[in-house]
């Protein structure tokens, strides 16, 4: 993992992720001097870590892939920046409390195939051990949690989360696809809207216990410690600044393109309904401090697409929406495309996921890309329906937990907390529990409260 992992890992995921910006056109040679350094000799590790960093992408590559928001904004398509008529009141309050029990639901149900061969699989064949497991339940296709026993343990097979099988689960258990929401709900609270993204590394130095920080957060955070402004302007927040925050984002740190950053977004878009391009620019705030280019985008679409999902139903329309606040020439935004393109050409899910895994099989089973990709085609071929939406992303596999919750997420918000079937919110009993000492154990809808309350606060300053 980033942050703690040795340094010839960390080498070992950077050399692929250089081949995935297009630095390196074949990571093959790269890997071989890697197995040939002695796994003791940083200062050659180090060297070669140097040697990978400093490459750039050829100037012929079709991608432009900024991290700054004004590039950003300069190369997004036009596009629906904020909408009419937002929900208000009662009603308002639903659906944000709908966003969290339907994420909490999604998050618990994908929790037990977070583990190989269901998250990585050597020929890129998760969904199928998913269901090999289902079947062997007598539980395909997926309708309810997932079992915990399966004839198919005899093969091999287990499951992670086992407090999260339909048999056990009593509670949202505590995870790194929740914690991040509650600190982002945190830093609202503590800095305002206009939070900046020092605010975001205060709330984390402050709340979030390192041995539950994910992969790119825990490099980041090292990256901050290591950094002599940092101790320096502790007490100053103007100099906090002045922080190279591109620098903490992915020095050293081969995940700063994973899906981390997606797990933050969803705050962003409650506290923003109708305002995609609002809710996109402060989860870029947030994620900037960790991702970078389409880790970084991954967030704001995520983001977008919930913020409008407060006023338009429409599937498609929500993936338009939230593909104009990134930019037009990135990978992530050409792998939806593609992948929409699938959705059209097949009628079922499964034959429409196996080529758009074909797409992306070069990703790291927790890239950006590929998991969004997950939340697209289950958005698409979920047509509105909260349980036949999150059931097939939960049965894609990959992060299926954080692809699970981000769906349920829009779902909720789409349907508002009422319409949610009364069999996947009642086993969670209202009762989230988390890694943060600060809120051990809460409620799943004091998150939503304390998200209204943003919102009416904003609305009496006017």
């Amino acid at each position: 993992m980033a942050g703690w992992a040795p340094l010839g890992e960390l080498l070992e995921t950077e050399i692929r992720q250089r081949a995935e910006e297009g630095c390196v056109a074949d990571p093959a040679p790269w890997l071989e001097r890697l197995q040939a350094a002695d796994p003791a000799d940083i200062c050659a590790l180090e060297g070669l870590y140097d040697e990978l960093t400093a490459l750039s992408p050829p100037v012929d590559l079709p991608y432009r892939e900024p991290s700054d928001i004004e590039t950003i904004h300069e190369l997004r398509p036009n596009g629906v920046r904020e909408m009419t008529s937002a929900p208000s009141g009662r009603n308002l309050f639903e659906k944000i409390l709908g966003g969290w029990i339907g994420r909490c639901c999604g998050c618990s149900l994908g929790r037990p195939f977070r583990i190989d061969p269901f998250l990585r699989h050597p020929k890129n064949r998760q969904r199928h051990e998913i269901q090999r497991w289902l079947d062997g339940a007598d539980a395909w296709p997926l309708d309810h949690y997932v079992p915990a026993q399966s004839r198919a343990s005899v093969r091999g097979l287990r499951l992670a989360g086992l407090e999260s099988t339909r048999e056990s689960i009593k509670a949202m258990e505590p995870d790194e696809n929740i914690d991040p929401m509650l600190l982002a709900l945190e830093t609202v609270e503590t800095a305002g809207r206009d939070f900046s993204t020092a605010d975001v590394a205060l709330a984390w130095l402050d709340l979030l216990p390192l041995a539950h920080a994910g992969a790119a957060q825990a490099q980041a955070l090292v990256n901050l410690f290591a950094d002599p402004v940092f101790f320096l302007a502790k007490a100053s927040r103007e100099r906090l600044e002045s922080i190279d925050w591109h620098r903490v984002a992915t020095r050293r740190n081969p995940c700063r393109e994973w899906s981390e950053g997606r797990a933050r977004a969803d705050v962003y878009g409650y506290l923003e309904p109708g305002r995609p391009e609002r809710a996109a620019e402060r989860a870029w705030r947030d994620a900037r401090l960790t991702h970078d280019k389409n880790g970084l985008y991954a967030a704001m679409f995520t983001a977008a697409l919930i913020g409008a999902a407060f006023c338009e139903r429409d599937t498609f329309n929500l993936i338009d929406i939230a593909l104009s606040e990134i930019p037009l020439h990135c990978r992530l935004s050409a792998a939806v495309r593609k992948t929409l393109t699938l959705c059209d050409k097949y009628i079922d899910w499964p034959d429409c996921w196996d080529e758009t895994m074909a797409i992306a099989r070069s990703y790291d089973a927790l890239h950006a890309i590929p998991n969004l990709l997950a939340v697209v085609v289950a958005l698409w071929y979920g047509q509105g329906d909260f349980e036949k939406s999150i059931c097939i992303a939960a049965s894609q596999g990959l992060d299926a937990a954080a692809n699970a919750a981000t769906v349920g997420s829009i779902l909720g918000v789409l349907s508002g907390s009422r319409a949610l079937p009364g069999k996947w919110v009642a086993p969670l009993q209202n009762t989230l529990k988390t890694h943060l000492p600060s809120l051990a154990r809460t409620t799943i809808s004091d998150g939503a409260r304390r998200c209204f309350a943003l919102l009416e606060e904003h609305k009496d300053r006017g």
